[in-house]
C-alpha cells in the first residue's frame, strides 16, 4: 500500500514542482527534485497513517506513461465565448468555443518584445508557459493591405501569429490584448486581418500654439494602439518649419526631433517631416541657392532617422502662384534627394490650391508637370468639407491622373478656437480608399481631446464598412475616460456641432425643452429640472476623472456645461414655485440662476450653441414676468 502512496506523492510534489517553476519562469533545479522513493517512504512513516478511503486501491495505481508528460497548467479552460469588442474592428473574425489560459507564456522570436506588455496584463513569463510564436510569410492571400496584415490563430497548441512585417505583428498583439480577460484568458479564435487604406494618421498642422514633445510621444503609441501608421510634423507655430525655413535646426532642436523619431518608430508611425518654403522661396536667379538651403536643412533631420518628408506650399500669399516654378522644385525634391537616400519614400506635397474652391488654371497648369511618383495631398471641394467621396474627388483625381491623399480638416478648431470638435468622424465615403492613397486627419490644438475623434478616424479608415459611429463614439469615451465614459458622452453631445453633422448639437436636450414649450405642466418641467440635474453629476464625474490632461483641456466648456446646468435647475424651480404661488421660493432661485449666469459672463466657449445658448439668451422676459 504504502508503494503506491510512494508513487502518488511524487507525482504530486513533480507537478507542484512544475507549477512553481511557471510561477517563478525558471526550471527546476537538482534541489527542488524529490530525493528518493526511500526519503519520501520514511516522511509518510513517520506521518499520521492514511485513512484506507485516501489510498488508491491496487486497479487505481499511478503510473507514468512512457514518453508523455504532465502540461505545467491547464491550457485550454471552459467558458461562454462571446465576440469581444476589438478596435479597429478587424476584417474576419471567427471564435472558437474554449479559452487558452495564457497566464504563463513562452515568447518565441519578435513575441519577446511584448514580454513587459504581458506581464502588465498578467501574464508570467516562462518556457513552460503556452506558446506566443511569429511566423513571417507572405499576405498577399488578403488581397489588400498585406504589409501590415496579419492571420492571429488561437487554439489549444497557443497563439500564432502569422505576419509580412513587424508592423503586421504589432497590429496582431494589439488585437491579442483587446481580446485577453482580465484573468489573462483569451477565447480560441482566428483573425484574418487587414487596411482598407494605406495611409492612417494625424497631420499637426493647426495654427496657434503647438504640441509638447511629451504630448507627440503619447500620441505614437495612441496611434500604434489604434492601427494608425502617419504622422505629419507641420506645426505652424515652429517658425523653422515656415517662415524662418532656411535657419538649421540646433543641436539640441536636432535631439528632440530625434527622440520623437524613435517613439513615433517604436509604435510603428512613420514621422514624416514637412517643410513649408513657399512663402518666400526664391523661384527665379536665387533658385539654386535656395533649393541647397532646403536640401541642407532635410539632411540635417535626415541624419537624425527621419525617412519621410512632404514639401507644403499651402496657404502663400496669390502673387507666388507660379505652377511651373513650384512643379520644378518638388520633382527637384524627388529626384535629387527622395531617390539619392536610402530609405526615403516618395515625397508627399500639397499646392496652393488643395480644394475645389481654389481651384484656378494654376492647377491645370501644373498637375501634368508634378512627378508621378510624388504624392498629392487634397483636402476636399472645400478647406473643410462637408462630405468627402469618390465623386467628390474625381475632378482632381483626373486632373492629377493619380490617387490623392486626403488632408481632413477635421477635427482641426484653429479656425473656431471657441469651439471644442469631440464627435465622431462623419460624412467620408466608405469606399474613398478606391480613389485615395489614405487620409490623415488635422486635429484641434487641444490633443487629448482630439483622442476621441481620432479614434473612430482610426476605426473608418481601417475597416470602413464596419463603422458604427454611434457605437464607436461610445467606445472611444470608455477607452479614454473609463470612470466618466457616460458622461464623457453626454457632454460631448451638448458640444459636438461642427461641419461634418450639419452644425448639430443636444439633440436629446432640444426634445425636452419642445415638449416644455407645447405645454409648461408638472411633469414636463420635472423631467427637464432631472435632465439638467443629471448634467451636473456628468460635469462632476468628468472633473473627478483620471484623465485629468484631457479635463485640463476642456475645462472652460465643463465650466459652462456645469453653469448651464445650474440655470436650467434654478430656471425649473422657479416655474415650479411659480406655478404653486410661492413668489418668495421665486426670488432665492433666480439669485440661483443669476449666480451660475455670472459664473460664465465672459466664458466665450461655445456649450449647446444651437439649443441652450439660445434658450437662455431668450430666456430674461420670462424671468422678469416670474419675478413681478
Amino acid at each position: 500500500m504504502k508503494k503506491h502512496l510512494v508513487v502518488l506523492l511524487t507525482l504530486v510534489t513533480a507537478l507542484l514542482l512544475c507549477l512553481t517553476a511557471c510561477n517563478n519562469g525558471t526550471e527546476p533545479t537538482e534541489t527542488e527534485t524529490p530525493a528518493t522513493s526511500e526519503t519520501v517512504a520514511e516522511t509518510v512513516a513517520d506521518s499520521e497513517t492514511l485513512a484506507e478511503s485516501d489510498v488508491p486501491a491496487e486497479s487505481e495505481t499511478v503510473t507514468e506513461t512512457e514518453g508523455e508528460t504532465e502540461p505545467p497548467y491547464e491550457l485550454l479552460l471552459p467558458g461562454e465565448v462571446t465576440p469581444v469588442d476589438v478596435y479597429p474592428t478587424p476584417i474576419e473574425v471567427t471564435y472558437g468555443e474554449q479559452f487558452l489560459n495564457l497566464a504563463c507564456v513562452n515568447l518565441q522570436g519578435d513575441a519577446a518584445a511584448y514580454a513587459t506588455r504581458l506581464e502588465a496584463m498578467g501574464s508570467q513569463i516562462s518556457e513552460n508557459g503556452a506558446t506566443i510564436s511569429v511566423e513571417y510569410r507572405d499576405l498577399t492571400e488578403l488581397a489588400y493591405g498585406a504589409e501590415e496584415g496579419y492571420i492571429l490563430t488561437v487554439n489549444e497548441e497557443g497563439v500564432k501569429i502569422e505576419a509580412q512585417t513587424e508592423t503586421g505583428l504589432h497590429y496582431a498583439m494589439v488585437t491579442l490584448f483587446q481580446m485577453m480577460t482580465e484573468d489573462a484568458t483569451c477565447p480560441l479564435v482566428t483573425v484574418k486581418d487587414a487596411p482598407r487604406n494605406e495611409l492612417r494618421g494625424v497631420i499637426e498642422g493647426f495654427y496657434g500654439t503647438a504640441w509638447t514633445n511629451d504630448y507627440r510621444k503619447e500620441l505614437f503609441a495612441f496611434m500604434g494602439d489604434n492601427k494608425m501608421n502617419a504622422y505629419i510634423y507641420a506645426p505652424k507655430d515652429d517658425a523653422k518649419h515656415r517662415h524662418q525655413w532656411r535657419v538649421r535646426y540646433t543641436v539640441a532642436e536636432l535631439n528632440r526631433l530625434a527622440g520623437l523619431v524613435d517613439a513615433a518608430k517604436e509604435n510603428h508611425v512613420k514621422f514624416i517631416f514637412a517643410i513649408s518654403p513657399g512663402l518666400d522661396m526664391d523661384l527665379g536667379d536665387g533658385y539654386e541657392r535656395d533649393f541647397n538651403k532646403l536640401v541642407e536643412k532635410c539632411q540635417q533631420v535626415y541624419d537624425k532617422g527621419v525617412r519621410d518628408f512632404a514639401i507644403f506650399l499651402d496657404d502663400i500669399p496669390a502673387e507666388n502662384l507660379d505652377a511651373q516654378g513650384h512643379a520644378k522644385l518638388l520633382n527637384d525634391f524627388q529626384t535629387q534627394f527622395v531617390e539619392t537616400h536610402e530609405g526615403v519614400s516618395n515625397l508627399i506635397a500639397i499646392t496652393p490650391e488643395y480644394c475645389d474652391a481654389f481651384l484656378t488654371n494654376y492647377t491645370n497648369e501644373i498637375a501634368p508637370l508634378i512627378d508621378e511618383d510624388i504624392v498629392l495631398m487634397w483636402t476636399g471641394v472645400g478647406v473643410s468639407p462637408f462630405y468627402n467621396d469618390n465623386a467628390s474627388l474625381s475632378n482632381i483625381v483626373r486632373k492629377y491622373n493619380r490617387e490623392v491623399l486626403i488632408w481632413w480638416n477635421y477635427p482641426v478648431n484653429d479656425y473656431a478656437t471657441d469651439n471644442l470638435f469631440m464627435d465622431a468622424c462623419g460624412n467620408l465615403g466608405n469606399d474613398i480608399y478606391e480613389t485615395t492613397t489614405g487620409l490623415i486627419s488635422n486635429p484641434m490644438n487641444q490633443g487629448y481631446a482630439s483622442m476621441v475623434p481620432l479614434f473612430t478616424i482610426s476605426e473608418f479608415l481601417w475597416n470602413p464598412q464596419a463603422y458604427d459611429k454611434t457605437a464607436c463614439l461610445a467606445a472611444a469615451c470608455e477607452r479614454l475616460m473609463p470612470d466618466a465614459d457616460e458622461e464623457l458622452l453626454a457632454f460631448i453631445s451638448m458640444t459636438c456641432a461642427n461641419v461634418i453633422n450639419n452644425q448639430t448639437d443636444s439633440a436629446e436636450c432640444k426634445t425636452l425643452l419642445d415638449t416644455f414649450r407645447r405645454g409648461n405642466t408638472a411633469e414636463n418641467r420635472a423631467a427637464l429640472k432631472a435632465y439638467f440635474e443629471q448634467m451636473i453629476q456628468n460635469a462632476d464625474a468628468i472633473q473627478a476623472s483620471e484623465n485629468q490632461n484631457m479635463v485640463a483641456e476642456m475645462q472652460d466648456w465643463l465650466n459652462k456645461y456645469r453653469a448651464y446646468a445650474e440655470m436650467g435647475v434654478a430656471y425649473m424651480e422657479m416655474e415650479e414655485a411659480y406655478a404653486t404661488g410661492d413668489t418668495a421660493a421665486v426670488q432665492g432661485y433666480l439669485e440661483q440662476y443669476r449666480a451660475a449666469q455670472q459664473s460664465i459672463a465672459n466664458n466665450t466657449r461655445i456649450v449647446s450653441g444651437n439649443v441652450l445658448t439660445p434658450f437662455f439668451n431668450n430666456l430674461e422676459n420670462r424671468l422678469n414676468t416670474l419675478a413681478r
